[in-house]
């Protein structure tokens, strides 16, 4: 079988989660994969597309929720340094 093409066991030991957890995800239709019967196989090039477009999503909510945290610590400080209330 070419490299190519993965079953889900390969994917999960490859992305270090469960088998379960691939499951899921080809059952919601988060990752695309290829069925013939109940036969199930997973294109690697996929799954780094995958990867790469939901790694940015998550930092880039990451960033928001960190600039949120940051953005709050100032106006708190702000306001028991100077004894005000917004």
């Amino acid at each position: 079988m070419d490299m190519e093409w993965m079953t889900i066991k390969e994917i999960a030991k490859y992305l270090r989660v469960s088998v379960s957890t691939i499951r899921k995800f080809v059952k919601i239709e988060k990752l695309p994969n290829y069925r013939q019967r109940y036969i199930i196989r997973l294109k690697q090039s996929d799954i780094e597309t995958f990867l790469t477009l939901n790694t940015y999503k998550t930092r880039k909510a990451h960033d928001r929720v960190k600039a949120d945290k940051q953005l709050k610590y100032h106006l708190d400080f702000a306001q028991n340094r100077n004894n005000i209330k917004i």
